[in-house]
């Protein structure tokens, strides 16, 4: 939870209060649906931050050349068209 705390900027106690029960409810809003475009390199906010949590990258919302590099190694370990590039098909294996 600390660092789930930590990365969207609120107070960092380890406590489900309203304020990161909030934050909380808002991130799972963006997983639970494909955005309906492409993330790629450019990209950037709390969708870009999922996608870094689930591809091991650096959690900073920012699609660079490292999140790239981590989207095409999940992508081919997963059997996906290697182009880092996070569409619909990549998405919905990811969540």
């Amino acid at each position: 939870m600390k660092h789930f705390q930590r990365d969207q900027q609120i107070k960092v106690d380890g406590i489900v209060g309203p304020v990161t029960q909030s934050k909380f409810q808002e991130a799972t809003q963006i997983v639970d649906n494909y955005p309906g475009y492409y993330i790629s390199l450019g990209s950037t906010g709390e969708v870009v931050k999922h996608i870094q949590r689930r591809v091991g990258a650096e959690t900073d919302g920012i699609f660079g050349p490292k999140t790239q590099q981590a989207v095409k190694a999940y992508q081919q370990k997963h059997g996906l068209k290697i182009d880092g590039i996070v569409g619909p098909k990549t998405w919905n294996h990811l969540f």
